[in-house]
């Protein structure tokens, strides 16, 4: 008996039947039947999968989609910086002029790095001052 549940994300690790999910390939249980012996797939409603052929899949992002887009004020709300991605490389303005900074995903992530580290400093600071 498996201990799959709606919504899980399984894998095909040996063929049991005729259809369905191929060997390897990756799927999202949309119902359990038979106490737990077979599984419907999302999208591939008209199959059942025996459970003895599925095994819980490692989901690469758990984290929701990236944002195409945000904007950011500063601390009293007069400017504003602007964050999109455009042709893969993300783009930083202010103040909503034509000038931007462009960052390749790996600067964008050291970015994002390193005002996290100063933001968490400066949180530190705060509440020991409020002690």
């Amino acid at each position: 008996m498996s201990n799959f549940k709606i919504g899980d994300t399984v894998k095909r690790t040996s063929q049991g039947g005729l259809g369905g999910l191929s060997l390897g390939q990756q799927g999202v249980v949309s119902d359990v039947g038979e106490g737990g012996k077979v599984v419907r797939i999302k999208g591939l409603d008209g199959w059942l999968h025996l459970a003895s052929t599925l095994e819980h899949a490692e989901q690469d992002d758990l984290l929701p989609p990236a944002p195409e887009s945000g904007v950011y004020f500063n601390h009293n709300n007069s400017r504003k910086a602007t964050l999109t991605v455009e042709n893969g490389v993300v783009a930083l303005g202010v103040d909503g002029t034509a000038r931007k900074v462009r960052l390749t995903a790996e600067t964008a992530l050291v970015l994002a790095h390193d005002l996290t580290r100063m933001a968490m400093a400066i949180k530190r600071k705060e509440k020991q001052n409020d002690s």
